[in-house]
């Protein structure tokens, strides 16, 4: 391999070096959102499971049973 075919190669592979960590900071970007907006939407069920009076009595005799039971 001469010279200027090495550089070539060196260069491709910087290209594709940067071409990747910037589809990776992409990803990043977008995927940290949805995993906030899904950890937001766990912890609310979570505090709407636990709050006495939004499980109908059919499931539990008592309000407090509930709260225990999802808390």
């Amino acid at each position: 391999m001469t010279a200027p075919q090495r550089a070539g190669s060196r260069l491709r592979l910087r290209l594709r070096l940067r071409l990747r960590l910037r589809l990776r900071l992409k990803l990043r970007l977008t995927l940290r959102p949805w995993q906030a907006g899904l950890l937001l939407a766990v912890l609310l069920f979570w505090w709407a499971r636990t709050r006495p009076g939004l499980l109908p009595n059919i499931l539990f005799d008592n309000d407090r049973q509930a709260s225990f039971f999802f808390g």
